[in-house]
């Protein structure tokens, strides 16, 4: 639920950000795949965000509100 209320804060505000579910993790991850998509997603986003092309081949990230 929290998440989706920082969606919608996100939203109402025009600030650009991603959003993952992962199934069967909640607050803090414990799969590797899990962590490992959540690092390269947070690096993806950043690249997206500040304008740098990722070294290494990441599966791309839906971008909400991305900058103009």
């Amino acid at each position: 639920a929290q998440a989706e209320q920082m969606i919608e804060a996100l939203e109402r505000k025009g600030i650009p950000y991603a959003y993952l579910a992962f199934e069967g993790e909640q607050h803090g991850f414990r799969k590797e795949a899990t962590i490992r998509r959540a690092a390269e997603a947070e690096l993806a986003f950043y690249g997206m965000i500040f304008g740098f092309e990722p070294a290494d081949e990441i599966e791309p990230i839906e971008l909400h509100n991305a900058p103009a």
